[in-house]
């Protein structure tokens, strides 16, 4: 049992390290990770060459582990979803293991990257 209330959660993730990862592992890792939408946005990135592509995909594995961090209940990566406003602040929606939107949290996120890190952290209230 969990008191309703504030959650905050924060992440760290180095860029290399998920460059490696991708390097090796390519789209089963974004399978593995991330949702239909992400992967959508992240294969356009990768097809266009981006610089960005790394520190991108660093980012909103840093935003999964920061929430999963605030949530603290076993929720898979793949039901954490982190897209972007058309100016470009992220968003982030928590689906059920049946693709059905959980709506009973307010999420704050902010992500930073620098050369070698992609760091998030969430800021999560429970609604009612």
């Amino acid at each position: 049992y969990r008191e309703k209330g504030m959650r905050v959660g924060i992440d760290t993730v180095e860029i290399e390290r998920i460059e490696k990862l991708y390097k090796k592992e390519g789209h089963n890792f974004l399978n593995r990770v991330f949702t239909k939408k992400e992967k959508e946005i992240l294969i356009e990135l990768e097809k266009v060459n981006s610089k960005q592509l790394y520190s991108k995909i660093a980012g909103k594995y840093a935003v999964k582990e920061a929430v999963y961090k605030a949530l603290g209940d076993g929720i898979s990566y793949n039901r954490i979803e982190t897209l972007n406003y058309n100016d470009g602040k992220p968003y982030v929606k928590i689906y059920s293991n049946d693709n059905i939107e959980i709506d009973k949290y307010d999420i704050n996120v902010s992500i930073t990257h620098d050369k070698v890190n992609a760091i998030a952290i969430v800021i999560i209230e429970e609604r009612g």
